[in-house]
């Protein structure tokens, strides 16, 4: 239990450093009937866990109980055992834009601060639980399989290896006319492209160095500088959307 003047701004799903110990405590549950002073339930914070989005890497000190499972999760066939990963966890740790954005079903992490000789081991997502309690974000994750080759092992964040592709087109700035739209995009996904430029009125069509069996371009006509464009087939690839002679390129990513 922590026990503390309402002053000091305490609450469910804060974290704070216990001095004399070194350790770190998440404020779990306020006890509503203390008036006098804040007092809630506290859950010690063990390890931690860091994930990297848009907005770069993140750190979060949680509070986790397990791994448990009661029996092996296995396969067999042609008398041959094949055993699945199946270890459960469950984690407490500060409701925030950034853990509620990233910690959805299926998302992968790891834990930090594992003693040494500790198995690695990458978590999934399987449950969150956002609602129940203010401040908390509640967690269910089962254990996974390890990606070598798109994580970051030594940091222990998942993706951090993958390399982003590089933009083809040369940088321009915003009042310059460019045609606007995603430069990557997926395979039979429709996406919207629009002409920015403010000082000429003068429309021109719309073509690709490709045929249109491959690209399909739908002309907006009420407004011709905006279309509606769709690769057709479901491999990836690369072409050139043109407007008169503006032009820009687009990468079809795969999809897997």
């Amino acid at each position: 239990m922590l026990s503390v003047h309402y002053e000091e701004n305490y609450h469910p799903g804060d974290i704070f450093e216990w001095v004399g110990t070194n350790t770190y405590w998440l404020i779990y549950l306020q006890d509503l009937t203390e008036r006098a002073y804040f007092r809630g339930e506290i859950r010690k914070c063990s390890y931690q866990v860091a994930w990297q989005d848009e907005d770069g890497e993140h750190s979060s000190y949680i509070a986790v109980r397990g791994p448990v499972e009661t029996k092996i999760d296995y396969i067999q066939k042609h008398q041959i055992s094949v055993d699945n990963p199946n270890h459960s966890l469950h984690i407490l740790m500060p409701r925030t834009k950034e853990t509620l954005s990233y910690f959805r079903r299926y998302s992968k992490f790891y834990l930090k601060d594992e003693d040494e000789g500790s198995p690695l081991i990458c978590w999934r997502v399987e449950a969150t639980d956002w609602i129940s309690t203010p401040g908390i974000l509640e967690i269910t994750a089962v254990e996974y399989y390890i990606n070598d080759d798109e994580d970051d092992l030594e940091k222990k964040l998942v993706g951090a290896l993958i390399t982003k592709p590089l933009d083809p087109n040369p940088e321009i700035t915003e009042e310059a006319p460019h045609i606007e739209g995603d430069t990557f995009i997926k395979p039979r996904v429709v996406k919207e492209y629009h002409f920015i430029n403010d000082t000429n009125t003068r429309t021109f069509a719309w073509t690709t160095n490709l045929d249109k069996k491959i690209v399909t371009i739908n002309v907006n006509p009420k407004d011709p500088r905006h279309i509606k464009l769709l690769w057709n087939p479901t491999y990836s690839g690369q072409f050139i959307l043109s407007y008169g002679s503006y032009n820009k390129t687009i990468v079809v990513e795969s999809l897997m």
